[in-house]
C-alpha cells in the first residue's frame, strides 16, 4: 500500500519544492500548487489523504481555502502551516477544522511525523465512514 497522497497549497515555491523533496524521498505521493483556488480545483478533482496548507497567501488566504474544502468535505485531514503563528490564527484554523498545525520554518522530522500520524488518522476516517454508509 502506497504511504499517502499529499496536497501542499503554499504560494512559495521554495517551500513547496522543499516539502515535495522531503515527502517523496519518504514515498508520499506529493501534489503542489501556488493558490488557494489551485488547491480547491484539485482537491475536487482528486483524492488526498492529507492537505499541507499555507495561512497566508495572495488571492485566497488559507483560512479562506480552508472554510471552503470544510463545505464539502468535512473528513479531509488539514495541516497548515504558517510563519507567523498567532494565538487567534491558529484558533480560528482548529475551529474551522484543521487537524493541527506545523510553524515555518520546518523541522522535517516532525514533518515526517505529523503527516505519518495524518495520513493514519484519514484513512481511520474513511474506514469508518464506509463501514457506516
Amino acid at each position: 500500500m502506497e504511504k499517502g497522497k499529499i496536497l501542499i497549497i503554499d504560494d512559495e515555491t521554495p517551500v513547496g519544492t522543499a516539502l515535495i523533496n522531503w515527502l517523496t524521498k519518504e514515498e508520499y505521493e506529493v501534489v503542489f500548487v501556488a493558490s488557494g483556488e489551485e488547491g480547491l480545483e484539485s482537491i475536487e478533482n482528486n483524492q488526498y489523504d492529507a492537505v499541507m496548507l499555507d495561512i497566508r497567501m495572495p488571492s485566497v488566504d488559507g483560512l479562506s481555502v480552508l472554510s471552503k474544502i470544510r463545505e464539502t468535505d468535512s473528513k479531509l485531514v488539514i495541516i497548515i502551516m504558517t510563519a507567523f503563528p498567532s494565538d487567534d490564527t491558529i484558533d480560528k484554523a482548529l475551529a474551522l477544522g484543521a487537524y493541527n498545525y506545523i510553524t515555518k520554518p520546518f523541522d522535517m522530522d516532525k514533518i515526517s511525523s505529523l503527516i505519518e500520524k495524518a495520513v493514519s488518522y484519514s484513512r481511520v476516517m474513511r474506514a469508518t465512514e464506509d463501514q457506516i454508509s
